[in-house]
């Protein structure tokens, strides 16, 4: 009985072991703090509202990446200026995620576009803006 007794007192001790560092990964791999100022994206819905198939977008910083795929590690296949248009080809990446622009992070998915050119590729979806209808062109 007093095995018993130990045993038990064991697998409680090591259960609880468990449930913290499962607690402990699941706060590394969380997105931005939530107390992240108003210029910050900290949430897709936020950066993803109100783009359909086709809407002009212009590059807000310099050297953007466009990319084969819908990652940071992807196949870099062109640096678009800032200023550039593209157009939104209705695609956003499933995974947000975390980068650094101009000195503040973004939590943020891919968009696939296409440049004035005909290139098809992702870019992030923190380092561009959605333009107005009345601007295009200009």
């Amino acid at each position: 009985m007093p095995n018993a007794l130990i045993y038990i007192l064991l697998f409680t001790l090591f259960s609880c072991t468990a449930c913290q560092q499962d607690t402990e990964k699941t706060a590394l791999i969380s997105p931005p703090e939530e107390n992240a100022s108003l210029s910050v994206v900290d949430n897709k819905q936020k950066i993803t509202n109100g783009l359909k198939r086709g809407d002009l977008l212009r590059v807000e910083v310099q050297n953007l990446r466009l990319r084969e795929h819908e990652q940071l590690e992807a196949k870099v296949l062109r640096h678009l200026p800032e200023g550039s248009e593209l157009y939104f080809m209705g695609e956003i990446s499933s995974d947000s995620v975390t980068v650094q622009l101009r000195g503040k992070k973004y939590y943020a998915p891919f968009y696939r576009v296409k440049t004035e050119l005909g290139y098809l590729g992702w870019v992030h979806a923190a380092a561009v803006k959605k333009q107005a209808a009345d601007l295009k062109g200009s």
